[in-house]
């Protein structure tokens, strides 16, 4: 899967558990992470690329996670965002979705959830691809 994504998979989770597992997962799967506790902390730090995705909880302390994409518009191409939540409702996942998100993922959540999520990340459309 690591072949296909276009770059760093960023993990922002202000809970370490979730930050070590989500990290170990995702390399194992042999994908480039770099993980965060906050959303500042990820806006302070020094980027070259952008992020191939964004895995992001909702729930943040600071900036929230649903902020963030908005501060991302510079950007110039939209990154694509994997949301998580301890309970995701309607109106969040209705706001969530216009600003990037290719899936709203529910904590715990299972690994082949997180596999489908990123499988809609490599099928991303991004400038270039056809």
């Amino acid at each position: 899967m690591a072949s296909h994504l276009p770059g760093t998979i960023v993990v922002i989770d202000d809970d370490p558990l979730v930050r070590h597992a989500l990290a170990r997962l995702l390399r194992s799967m042999h994908c480039p992470v770099e993980t965060f506790a906050s959303v500042a902390a990820f806006l302070r730090s020094p980027r070259g690329e952008a992020p191939a995705c964004l895995i992001l909880d909702v729930d943040v302390p600071g900036l929230s996670g649903l902020e963030l994409p908005h501060t991302l518009t510079a950007a110039p191409q939209p990154i694509p965002i994997i949301f998580l939540t301890r309970g995701g409702s309607r109106r969040r996942v209705a706001h969530g979705l216009p600003v990037g998100a290719v899936a709203w993922l529910t904590k715990p959540l299972a690994a082949h959830e997180l596999f489908n999520a990123l499988r809609q990340v490599i099928t991303w459309p991004r400038p270039g691809s056809s």
